[in-house]
């Protein structure tokens, strides 16, 4: 039986972003009312696609001026990407760093220009890499994943605790490297889809430097293939639910949903978001955040993306 995706409105007020849903897909089956080679068919219209046919729409000299779909920015990682980390091709694009929707601008680079998307999608990229060259003590191996635009942008405080306290969500579509040559060889039989729920004010309410985490690592979020290597189409599907359906995200695989799907309790209101999450609401932040999509690799362990697509 067909049942429709949820209809969001999202309206960004001044206790946070609000969401108005319609009816959603049943818990028991995320896969039966979808198709990743036909998301027309059940509703979903694209929203965003790039093949990386056209160099113009790269901001390759870091201009942070709006128009571009990609941009060089460095939110959180070293330095900005350099015109010479990214080369266009027959494939498509290969990346040594990283390139995102979104570019920070402004004071302290918070005022956002370029694309992220809210209310449920579903998430789309074609690319490979060689899982030969990836070495986990590298960093920054092979991923593609959606940076919450409120983090970005430091709108991420949560309600009801203290000014620095932040709030947000992180879904890592793919990402490859975590065991790479540990034993001393490659490992060409996994992915991760990771989910994150991020909490606390980074570097005190926990201990290291970071923020407090919540992830599915342990469970749901290994993605176990035939050969990672070679052409692969990765995708997530996150549908965001109602007061009587669980919000969720599928993984897909060259098209087939791959994996368990990641579930939590939806909430009308951001201030009904527990915060610290608990175990039972871990994720419900989800609902509440806009995703920008960054694309990473290294110097190493370049990666090669032929296009990325998104549908709602």
């Amino acid at each position: 039986m067909y049942y429709a995706l949820s209809v969001v409105l999202a309206l960004a007020l001044a206790g946070g972003l609000y969401l108005v849903r319609a009816g959603v897909n049943r818990d028991e089956d995320v896969s039966s009312d979808f198709e990743a080679n036909a998301p027309e068919k059940f509703g979903y219209k694209l929203v965003f696609s790039d093949d990386f046919s056209d160099p113009s729409t790269v901001d390759i000299n870091n201009t942070g001026r709006a128009g571009y779909n990609w941009y060089m920015n460095d939110f959180y990682w070293a330095f900005p990407t350099r015109p010479k980390d990214i080369a266009f091709g027959r494939d498509g694009i290969t990346l040594s760093n990283h390139i995102s929707t979104a570019t920070g601008t402004g004071p302290g680079k918070t005022e956002l220009v370029g694309q992220g998307w809210s209310g449920g999608a579903y998430f789309e990229a074609m690319l490979q890499f060689d899982p030969d060259k990836v070495v986990v003590e590298d960093e920054n191996w092979p991923a593609f994943f959606g940076l919450s635009w409120q983090v970005a942008s430091k709108t991420d405080q949560a309600p009801g605790q203290p000014v620095g306290y932040q709030h947000f969500a992180e879904i890592d579509f793919m990402e490859y490297g975590f065991w790479n040559h540990r034993d001393g060889s490659a490992n060409h039989k996994y992915f991760w889809q990771i989910m994150h729920d991020w909490y606390g004010v980074k570097g005190v309410t926990c201990p290291g430097d970071s923020w407090c985490g919540i992830a599915n690592n342990a469970s749901t979020a290994l993605m176990r293939v035939t050969d990672i290597k070679g052409w692969h189409r990765y995708g997530a599907r996150w549908v965001v639910g109602d007061v009587t359906h669980k919000s969720f995200v599928q993984a897909y695989f060259d098209g087939a949903p791959i994996g368990k799907p990641v579930y939590w309790p939806s909430h009308r209101r951001l201030e009904d978001v527990p915060v610290p999450p608990t175990k039972a609401e871990a994720y419900s932040i989800t609902d509440f955040t806009k995703f920008i999509i960054v694309f990473q690799a290294n110097e190493n362990a370049p990666m090669t993306i032929r296009y990325t697509k998104v549908w709602q």
